[in-house]
C-alpha cells in the first residue's frame, strides 16, 4: 500500500502532466501560461521539471483550470452513488 505522500506526489505528477499537455496544445509560452495561472515563469518551469514542493494538489488543479482544463473530483459513495465537483476551466 502506498503512503499518503506517495499518493499525493502521484496526483501532483498527473496534474502537472495535464498542465504541460494543455500548454503544448495551446502553443503557450511559459511566460504566458504562468501569467494565466498567476505564477512566475521560473515557478512554472520548476513545476514542469517535477519540482512541485510547496504546491498543493488543489493549487495545481486551479492552475490547470486557469488554462482551460476542467478538473473533476468524484467521490464514490455507498450503493453506487457518486458525488461530483467540477472546477471548470476558463
Amino acid at each position: 500500500m502506498q503512503s499518503r505522500v506517495e499518493n499525493e506526489n502521484r496526483l501532483k505528477t498527473w496534474i502537472v502532466a495535464h498542465i504541460a499537455r494543455r500548454i503544448d496544445e495551446q502553443n503557450l509560452s511559459q511566460t504566458n501560461a504562468a501569467a494565466l495561472m498567476g505564477l512566475k515563469q521560473p515557478d512554472l518551469s520548476a513545476l514542469l521539471n517535477g519540482k512541485f514542493n510547496g504546491f498543493s494538489a488543489e493549487r495545481l488543479a486551479r492552475c490547470l483550470s486557469a488554462i482551460g482544463g476542467n478538473v473533476r473530483l468524484t467521490v464514490d459513495e455507498s450503493a453506487g452513488k457518486q458525488d461530483i465537483f467540477v472546477l471548470e476551466g476558463h
